[in-house]
């Protein structure tokens, strides 16, 4: 999910890794049942921060390099 400037990863166990300029990151877990996230108190996994980071960065990359189309279309960089 992108919001502005802040860019948040959930798992499949709801985990949330929610990044934000100039601070630090945030853990949370996503309730299904009250449709919100509650945020812990402790870092999220350096893991976590890292794949949060990578989804945040893979579409401007992709963009940037013409690396995308669909199934079956020609190739719009190459």
């Amino acid at each position: 999910m992108q919001f502005n400037d802040y860019y948040a990863w959930m798992d499949d166990r709801y985990n949330v890794t929610v990044l934000r300029p100039d601070q630090k990151p945030l853990a949370g877990i996503y309730s299904r049942e009250a449709r919100s996230t509650q945020y812990l108190e402790d870092a999220p996994e350096e893991i976590a921060v890292r794949k949060a980071l990578a989804h945040a960065l893979l579409p401007l990359e992709l963009y940037q390099e013409k690396a995308y189309g669909l199934p079956g279309q020609p190739d719009p960089g190459r």
